[in-house]
């Protein structure tokens, strides 16, 4: 698909290794869906539906809050808010991009659907060979992480504020991207 390297992003967050690529025009959302659901991608991965993301740094927050997750797991905790809220912590990765405290919502809502046309690929750890067959299953253009920002028009900031249900007052008060960030950061406190 002619893609840089360099899109790709890697980084280390709360002790794991994160790494994602953003991909527009996708042509074999379905496939992929299909391919995750059966768990026959060739690494753990999360792929969400970008249409709601309302930038970069809210993928990033959502991968920091599943890597701190998945540190406080365990039998301790497991009940607790501080564990995974999910089985894995590539689909906590999808839950803690969504405003749903339940994660079938949050699937539905930011999980890759078979009509999306734009997603973030994401994996922890994966190791290098499988991750690189992973973006190899993925038909579309792959971007600059910084095309999330960028791709805000005024009916997707819209829908994003429907979809996390903020008030004209807070719409007046801040930014998507912090409105976002602080119903993502005190949604489990709830």
């Amino acid at each position: 698909n002619g893609a840089k390297m360099e899109d790709v992003v890697e980084r280390h967050i709360d002790g794991r290794r994160f790494v994602a690529a953003v991909y527009e025009d996708l042509e074999n959302a379905a496939e992929l869906r299909a391919a995750v659901v059966a768990q026959a991608m060739p690494c753990d991965v999360a792929i969400a539906d970008t249409s709601l993301v309302a930038s970069w740094r809210h993928v990033l927050s959502a991968a920091a809050n599943a890597a701190r997750r998945s540190r406080n797991f365990s039998a301790v905790v497991v009940r607790s808010n501080e564990g995974l809220k999910t089985r894995t912590i590539h689909s906590d990765l999808i839950y803690s991009l969504s405003p749903a405290t339940s994660i079938g919502d949050a699937l539905r809502i930011f999980g890759v659907s078979d009509d999306s046309t734009a997603v973030v690929v994401a994996a922890f750890d994966p190791p290098e060979d499988a991750w690189a067959r992973t973006l190899a299953m993925v038909r579309g253009r792959r971007r600059p992480p910084a095309t999330l920002d960028a791709a805000l028009t005024t009916a997707k900031t819209d829908a994003i504020y429907r979809a996390f249900k903020t008030s004209a007052a807070e719409r007046a008060a801040s930014s998507l991207e912090m409105t976002v960030l602080t119903r993502l950061a005190t949604k489990d406190c709830l």
